[in-house]
């Protein structure tokens, strides 16, 4: 512990260490699951990879995809 003088001999009748060992434990969950989410994320691209080259290169290229909504053929 980096100071431990400052922990509390005692908190609701615990020793002052288990509170701080719990949320340092909470914390660790929290910030795999942040990290997971977000690799998960960085592969929801047009490829897997395609998200993390666009970090990477600065620019995204963007997939037009043309729709009628009356269901005719294009210059028709």
């Amino acid at each position: 512990m980096l100071f431990p003088e400052f922990a509390p001999d005692k908190i609701y009748g615990m020793d002052g260490l288990w509170p701080m060992a719990i949320l340092h434990v909470v914390f660790a969950y929290f910030l795999t699951l942040f990290t997971i989410g977000h690799i998960y994320l960085g592969t929801t691209g047009h490829t897997v990879t395609s998200n993390f080259k666009s970090m990477i290169e600065g620019y995204h290229i963007i997939l037009h995809i043309e729709s009628n909504p009356k269901g005719e053929k294009n210059g028709a």
